[in-house]
């Protein structure tokens, strides 16, 4: 694929509607990271769980948030540095 801007990257991922997909990217510090995640849901945090965190970049629109299937935690994708997405079986590659 040639170059993608964020919004049509958002959408690739949300495409998934609820089911785990995979993505690679470049953390800030230059490594790439691949991760099979699923949406984040706001509800996850705000109803009485005792562990419940502000998502720190909510408003930050390069950003998405999602669940970490091996960590079990939420992680932060910068959509800028995204290079591959697999959603419901199709591979999107980006530059």
């Amino acid at each position: 694929m040639s170059k993608v801007n964020i919004e049509r990257k958002r959408a690739i991922l949300d495409s998934a509607k609820g089911q785990f997909f995979t993505v690679e990217f470049v953390k800030k510090d230059g490594t790439t990271r691949i991760m099979t995640a699923k949406k984040w849901m706001e509800k996850a945090f705000t109803y009485g769980s005792a562990n419940a965190q502000a998502n720190t970049v909510a408003g930050k629109p390069e950003y998405y948030t999602a669940a970490d299937a091996s960590a079990g935690e939420f992680r932060n994708i910068n959509l800028e540095t995204l290079v591959r997405a697999k959603v419901a079986g199709i591979d999107y590659k980006f530059d």
